[in-house]
């Protein structure tokens, strides 16, 4: 136990005394387990507010029947009608019954500019006089009376600046529809509503706005006074229909939370990737730190050994160190991380409302922190720790311990073999293309990388010695700092690999993105055959977006206008399996699309064309196949085959999907112009104007909307990775000043034989430039290599085009030896500062 205190007081005493070489890396720890703990915060505090939604929405002691999320009837048929509601009215034990309908996201509120009132989705629910269907308070005006009347939220009243009385619009499925506020609600205790607007309608009104069966979403049950809402479940059961199902609120409630909690946890796996990218970078720079470390304290260490400390107790105080390191560093961050989710919700707040109710540190934010701070550090750690137990006791007397270092020889073999074998691996790959291709390739990937890293000191000797001649336009300082790589490669290379992995992830993903966004404009100069793509930018998430009839017959009806195809589809039942079935105007679809079909679309028919899926399954032209749609069941003679990814299992002509569904909503409709365009679109503006959510798309529209997607993922995962590059260059400065301390006296002698503090400045700046130019060339060079491998890959896919945009990625190369240049300046100064003659005498 002696021994044990001895070792933590010499550890201690070796942060306290030595607390600059190990800010630096204490940072990149910290930068990692901010980074985590933000990631769980916001999660956290989403999943928590909209559980208050959830909880406030449903509330508590009651029966709530819905449709049962896991039957696998038509979606088209209603199941919760006016039958089910008077059926359970007659149930004993029963006060009310309430049907409910959510409309939210088929009617968006309009601001006084004719656009949706809100970011997030205008919710729609009809309004019950019990407060506890409805969940809100009446703070200003009435309830509603009759139909043709609105009430809205405390928050959207005040955004909008309007006032009892006064018209409000919805733009439903129909057209613009005008109502009359006459009342403003507070939802729930705290109207938190995750910045969205809500309105409520009456029963009939809420119904005609929304888009879908014509039943109702929910109905409520409330128990008589002292009766157990909890025995009202089996009764309602039994007098359900097939597809609906009875469940007390409080599961409900559950139910939705643990839904929540899935998607909130796929957004957690995601960012934690890019987070977990940054820790891996950090692993870096702290195995350099404490290898720098362990090599400047080798006679410390050696006098150790020889006052008989063992090699497990000098492991042991290295560890403890890095311990103290971890401790404080994931301290900090789960803090940091902390305040950062809080201040980016505080800036929702300040756009949206009140859209948390609060902001808590999750334990699962500071385990994972701590666990990552710890285990990153500490794992980092090791290695350097079992080479300083390794120190003989002889060490001691050496004038310098660190004269000593291994040769990279093996290293340079075993990482020679890594990258031919990953080599092979990325080229089988290639020519595979079974299912396993994709496979091949992400693993040769990952030991590319790994046998570069391994690599990387003798490419950078051969680096550095091919610079000497460039360099020595800067005369002595030039010569130097290419001999100081030279001398010490092992220690730049891990430096120059921590940077060559962030720069690597972010070319490459500007590779394969670049790539998608040649894909996607091709697929829309090739596929779109039509002048114009109208559709509705409220997009119903059980439908999609949805062009009503009405707006069809403006559209059609437009001066210019001169063909049409309606898209839409529809599901119905083959074979006992469930499919997507498209719908167009097939006279006429092969002049607005490029289906790539067999024969031509305009022979549809009365039959039915297949697509990939059902060809794998063996059907074939001249099948018939029976359809069980909604409204009828279609014996149906497969008359073609198409091969292009639409989404739709089948595909058939407008009027037998008519037969089959009854009605089908329109998705989309293509057109053809004839004369001027820009005056036949603002004739169709015109036409729309009632109906503000619908748009028109030409050409470059379509191809401008893809290539604005791609920019948005590309600026997005660009600034998740911009963690990963600020430790990296955190590490070039680490390591360069950990660099002018070991050779402190070096720098002494250098001064004291003439050269200039200005020249010592250089000197430092040129190493960390050959550093930051050997990392960003390989990342460059190593992401446009590994992202052109996934696309070529993916060739099967239509992927045919591989666009490597250089003029970026050389953007990031420039921007990548700059910021190198800048993280050597606090180290340059420093060595620049030295005293002379304090210098020459350091030991």
């Amino acid at each position: 136990m002696g021994e044990r205190r001895i070792m933590l007081r010499l550890a201690l005493k070796n942060v306290r005394h030595n607390p600059k070489r190990l800010i630096l890396t204490s940072i990149a720890v910290t930068l990692g387990v901010t980074l985590v703990s933000a990631t769980f915060v916001l999660t956290s505090a989403a999943q928590l507010g909209i559980g208050d939604l959830n909880e406030a929405y449903y509330g508590s002691g009651r029966v709530v029947v819905t449709p049962d999320p896991d039957f696998e009837g038509d979606p088209d048929i209603p199941l919760l009608t006016d039958e089910t509601v008077e059926a359970l009215r007659g149930l004993p034990g029963v006060a009310e019954v309430e049907p409910r309908i959510d409309a939210s996201g088929d009617a968006p509120l309009l601001g006084s500019d004719g656009k949706p009132f809100s970011g997030a989705p205008t919710i729609v629910w009809n309004w019950s006089d019990n407060p506890e269907v409805s969940r809100a308070t009446v703070v200003d005006g009435r309830a509603l009376t009759r139909t043709g009347e609105i009430l809205v939220d405390v928050r959207t009243f005040e955004s909008g600046s309007w006032e009892l009385g006064d018209t409000l619009e919805l733009a439903t499925f129909s057209g613009i529809e005008d109502y009359t506020l006459v009342g403003v609600v507070r939802f729930g205790e705290q109207n938190i509503l995750q910045g969205a607007a809500l309105v409520y309608l009456s029963l009939e009104d809420a119904g005609a706005v929304r888009v879908g069966d014509g039943g109702y979403d929910r109905i409520d049950i409330v128990p008589e006074a002292g009766v157990d809402h909890t025995i009202l479940v089996e009764p309602a059961s039994g007098v359900l229909p097939l597809g609906a199902r009875a469940t007390t609120s409080e599961f409900l409630v559950e139910e939705m939370d643990d839904q929540v909690a899935d998607i909130m946890g796929i957004i957690d796996v995601v960012v934690l990737v890019f987070a977990f990218v940054s820790v891996f970078v950090g692993a870096y720079i702290i195995v350099n730190t404490f290898r720098i470390i362990v090599t400047q304290r080798t006679r410390e260490i050696g006098l150790l050994r020889a006052v008989a400390a063992s090699g497990a107790q000098v492991r042991r105080m290295i560890l403890i160190e890095a311990s103290i390191i971890s401790s404080v560093a994931s301290a900090i961050g789960i803090g940091l991380g902390w305040l950062l989710a809080f201040g980016l919700l505080k800036l929702m707040e300040s756009s949206f409302g009140n859209t948390y109710n609060s902001v808590p540190l999750p334990l699962d934010a500071i385990l994972l922190g701590l666990l990552v701070g710890f285990g990153v550090t500490l794992g980092s750690a090791m290695l350097p720790a079992i080479h300083a137990s390794r120190i003989h006791p002889m060490e001691a007397i050496r004038e310098s311990g660190t004269h000593s270092r291994k040769p990279v020889r093996l290293r340079t073999l075993v990482g020679l073999a890594l990258t031919v074998a990953a080599t092979v691996l990325i080229v089988v790959g290639l020519i595979d293309r079974g299912e396993d291709s994709m496979a091949w390739v992400a693993l040769g990937a990952i030991l590319v990388i790994l046998g570069v890293t391994l690599l990387a000191p003798s490419l950078l000797v051969i680096l550095a010695s091919r610079l000497r001649r460039p360099f020595s336009r800067f005369r002595v300082t030039g010569t130097l700092a290419t001999n100081n790589i030279r001398r010490e490669p092992r220690r730049s290379a891990n430096t120059a690999t921590a940077l060559m992995i962030g720069v690597l992830l972010m070319s490459l993903m500007a590779v394969i993105l670049s790539s998608i966004r040649i894909y996607a404009q091709e697929r829309v100069s090739s596929d779109v055959r039509a002048d114009l793509y109208i559709s509705s930018s409220q997009i119903n998430l059980a439908s999609g977006p949805v062009v009503s009839p009405e707006a069809y017959e403006n559209i059609r009806d437009t001066p210019g206008i001169a063909e049409t195809m309606r898209w839409g589809f529809g599901s119905a039942w083959l074979d006992g399996t469930q499919y997507r079935v498209g719908a167009v105007d097939s006279a006429v679809a092969d002049d607005m699309y490029f289906f790539d079909a067999t024969p031509s679309i305009e022979l549809i028919g009365e039959g039915v064309f297949i697509g990939p899926a059902l060809q794998d399954l063996g059907y074939e032209v001249g099948d018939v196949i029976l359809l069980d749609g909604p409204v009828s069941d279609r014996a149906l003679t497969i008359t073609g085959e198409f091969e292009g990814a639409i989404g739709d299992a089948l595909l058939v002509d407008w009027l037998t999907a008519e037969a089959l569904f009854g009605s089908v909503e329109t998705i989309s409709v293509l057109a053809i112009v004839e004369g001027d365009p820009d005056e036949v679109r603002a004739g169709l503006d015109d036409a729309l104007a009632d109906f503000p959510l619908i748009e028109s798309y030409d050409r470059d529209d379509l191809l401008g909307m893809a290539n604005d997607l791609v920019t948005v993922v590309l600026v997005l995962v660009s600034a998740l990775l911009g963690g990963a590059l600020i430790i990296a260059l955190l590490g070039i400065a680490n390591t360069l000043m950990l660099s002018v301390t070991e050779r402190t006296r070096e720098i002494g002698l250098l001064r004291a034989v003439g050269l200039s503090r200005r020249e010592v400045r250089r000197m430092i700046i040129l190493e960390s430039l050959i550093i930051a130019l050997f990392g960003s060339a390989l990342g460059i060079l190593l992401g446009a290599g590994l992202g052109s491998a996934p696309v070529a890959a993916l060739r099967d896919w239509g992927f045919t085009t591989l666009s490597v945009p250089w003029l970026l990625l050389g953007l990031y190369f420039i921007l990548a030896i700059l910021a190198g240049v800048v993280a050597a300046a606090w180290p340059a100064r420093r060595a620049a500062k030295l005293d002379i003659l304090g210098s020459i005498t350091t030991e």
